[in-house]
């Protein structure tokens, strides 16, 4: 039997509480270097302290707006399937791994399987999809390495849906 290898990239698309931040950091940018300027002509002496500080400010706030950035990528090899994180397409960080065989059930998103995505006995719920609101959500629900019942919410493409179907078997719901 061959390996199979499939990689899946999704682009977080950004909320309401996203926007807000990206607001706020550019404001925060732009009030940064407005009290930058202002405060050279009242303290000239300082002004080779508070030029600096202003373009390190300007340039962390650049790089947290940078953070807000984000996509998943999921990887499947024979079984194992990883979720990463990358963020403004420069940070990578593994957030979690599993063995697809050691999934309880895979289902899409919908109504008929609305029990078992409420489900009070879950400890972990994790959502590596590009929204709420997308229409090709699928959840698995596993026991993580440290034992405890994990959810996570993911959009798997064709090829990777069909790759897992063959190691899921009767636990794959469509």
């Amino acid at each position: 039997m061959a390996d199979v290898f499939i990689e899946c990239m999704v682009r977080r698309k950004p909320d309401a509480a996203c926007w807000m931040r990206r607001a706020t950091l550019w404001l925060s940018q732009g009030l940064l270097i407005l009290a930058a300027l202002g405060a050279i002509p009242l303290i000239p002496e300082m002004a080779f302290l508070i030029l600096p500080a202003a373009c390190l400010g300007v340039w962390g706030l650049r790089i947290l707006g940078r953070r807000l950035n984000v996509e998943y990528e999921y990887i499947f090899t024979n079984g194992d399937v990883d979720f990463d994180v990358i963020y403004g397409r420069t940070r990578r960080k593994r957030l979690l791994s599993a063995d697809c065989r050691n999934f309880e059930i895979m289902a899409p998103v919908k109504e008929d399987y609305r029990r078992e995505l409420e489900s009070q006995n879950i400890a972990k719920r994790w959502d590596f999809s590009s929204s709420m609101r997308a229409e090709r959500q699928y959840f698995a629900i596993f026991n993580d390495k440290t034992g405890k019942r994990t959810l996570v919410v993911f959009e798997p493409s064709d090829r990777m849906r069909d790759a897992m179907k063959t190691y899921l078997r009767n636990k794959f719901r469509d």
